[in-house]
């Protein structure tokens, strides 16, 4: 499925897009913009779906999730923007070995991207995820060996430039089971970009770990700068929500 605009979805599916035990396939620069007030459920939605790849679409506004997996293995999600959807930009479900890369994810009522029960060896790296009003990146119940690096994660659960346990970007209830960095390469944490003390003027590592709730699990190696580069729209949007941040600081410790 090709250049095809779908939007304002209704009848007894309410999804964009629906893949069912399809292999091999592809969905590619799709605008899928739906009406809130109209549909249902997702921008795309995947179930026992295999093989299959997601590249270049615009799920945005929907009602559900903007692109939402269940049951479905070895697919590739690339360069897709899902934002301003009720639910999360990306959604997983007891699905594994899923590639998620180079995505926009921001500015959901949820999270960016989440992982939900039994969701084993997806590698989720290069996307930028800011703003969310959850977190930017969730792994919940029983998911292992999944690996998040090099994202760029940046204002989300109402984060500033400063960390705060009770505004953590990310969360992961299963330990260590889960790597948040590879190789020596994490991810970049809006509020968490210092110190890196190292001589010779640093290695772009902040020098000690991003805790994410609810504990147990870090990303040993944030990194002090993204890798990938945000959108100017959502760079301008971040930076003014942590310049107001700032200035109601401010004027409480003025008082």
């Amino acid at each position: 499925m090709r250049k095809c605009y779908l939007h304002n979805g209704t009848g007894n599916s309410w999804d964009g897009i629906i893949m069912q035990n399809v292999e091999n396939g592809t969905v590619w620069n799709n605008l899928i913009q739906n009406n809130v007030s109209l549909n249902k459920w997702d921008g795309i939605y995947f179930d026992l779906c295999h093989n299959d790849t997601v590249d270049n679409n615009t799920c945005w506004n929907n009602l559900y999730n903007g692109i939402y997996m269940s049951l479905s293995d070895n697919n590739t999600l690339s360069n897709n923007t899902c934002n301003y959807n009720n639910y999360a930009g990306i959604s997983l479900e007891a699905s594994s070995n899923n590639t998620i890369n180079w995505n926009n994810c921001s500015l959901n009522l949820d999270d960016g991207i989440n992982m939900f029960w039994k969701c084993y060896m997806n590698h989720v790296y290069q996307n930028v995820v800011m703003n969310n009003t959850d977190y930017g990146c969730q792994i919940s119940t029983s998911c292992a060996g999944n690996q998040i690096y090099d994202n760029t994660f940046i204002g989300n659960n109402g984060a500033g430039t400063v960390f705060s346990p009770l505004k953590d970007q990310g969360f992961d209830n299963n330990g260590p089971v889960n790597s948040w960095s590879v190789g020596g390469w994490g991810n970049y944490w809006g509020d968490w970009t210092t110190p890196d003390a190292v001589p010779l003027g640093g290695d772009g590592i902040v020098d000690s770990p991003y805790l994410l709730d609810p504990g147990g699990a870090v990303d040993g190696f944030p990194r002090t700068a993204w890798t990938v580069i945000p959108e100017p729209g959502i760079i301008f949007l971040a930076l003014s929500m942590m310049a107001v941040c700032l200035l109601i600081i401010r004027k409480k410790r003025l008082g």
